[in-house]
């Protein structure tokens, strides 16, 4: 299918799709007169029972000949761009806040990658350990600490 078919109005496609229903439809009634019912019972069961009805079909059909997510793409956008237009105080203010929110998260997960998810530079960095003593005898909690190198 061509990209230009993408993007066609409905109308074109409609005419031909109500031509093609009708066109089965009519194959399907022969069918049945061919079996030996009378044609109004042909044309109900035809019609109304084994194909199922006219507007269902012509929107399967529809989503059969186009790809839907592309064209629910361009009325999103379509409907973006009149919101914009008509509001663009609230526009502005959404765009910010998603701004805002897409750098501070980017921000945090850098930071957590560069932090605790990559190794140390150093060699067997996994191994490296912090030691520390305490003396509990001190009164004061500030001075239980003891800190390295004493001298």
């Amino acid at each position: 299918m061509p990209w230009r078919d993408l993007f066609r109005a409905k109308l074109p496609l409609d005419s031909q799709l109500d031509a093609e229903l009708r066109f089965h439809i009519d194959e399907l009634i022969e069918e049945k007169l061919a079996a030996g019912l009378r044609p109004e019972q042909a044309k109900r069961e035809a019609a109304a029972l084994e194909f199922g009805g006219r507007e269902q079909t012509k929107e399967q059909l529809h989503d059969f000949h186009r790809i839907a997510t592309l064209e629910n793409t361009v009325a999103n956008l379509k409907s973006a761009v009149r919101f914009i237009r008509k509001s663009p105080a609230c526009s502005i203010t959404v765009i910010l806040k998603l701004a805002l929110g897409i750098g501070m998260n980017s921000a945090v997960s850098s930071a957590i990658d560069a932090i605790i998810l990559r190794p140390l530079p150093f060699p067997n960095g996994d191994e490296l350990l912090l030691l520390n003593q305490y003396d509990r005898t001190a009164k004061n909690p500030a001075t239980r600490r003891l800190h390295w190198p004493r001298a």
